[in-house]
């Protein structure tokens, strides 16, 4: 995002740089994998599976609504579900009045839910 405002002034969705393209977290996966397996280290491929999980976990959530584009560089064709109109003067603020938004904040809860009920568990259980 500081590469948004600060160098291309918005001029391009973030969801277009190589930080969103799903080939460049598989190439990032393939390279530590190869690492890894050079090192002999699992712990070091299972971090950075890991990593690239939570990543392509994102880009799951980014789809219905944001688009994500998941056949680059065959085709820049943004995947997406609904599109969310430009109904306010920030961008931020026209998804956070969106319906969708709804789906961001049940998942944020279900999340806190889950981390407040290991937590209790663990007291439990200690």
């Amino acid at each position: 995002m500081l590469y948004f405002y600060l160098i291309d002034h918005g001029r391009h969705h973030h969801h277009h740089y190589w930080t969103h393209l799903p080939i460049f977290w598989l190439a990032v996966l393939a390279l530590s994998a190869t690492i890894g397996t050079l090192l002999r280290t699992k712990r070091f491929v299972w971090i950075a599976a890991s990593f690239v999980g939570g990543i392509f976990l994102h880009f799951i959530l980014d789809t219905p609504f944001a688009g994500i584009c998941w056949l680059y560089p065959l085709s820049d064709q943004n995947f997406y579900l609904i599109t969310v109109p430009a109904t306010r003067s920030w961008w931020v603020w026209s998804f956070v009045f969106h319906w969708s938004f709804l789906f961001e904040i049940a998942i944020c809860i279900a999340a806190a839910v889950l981390l407040f009920r290991r937590r209790t568990q663990r007291r439990k259980n200690a």
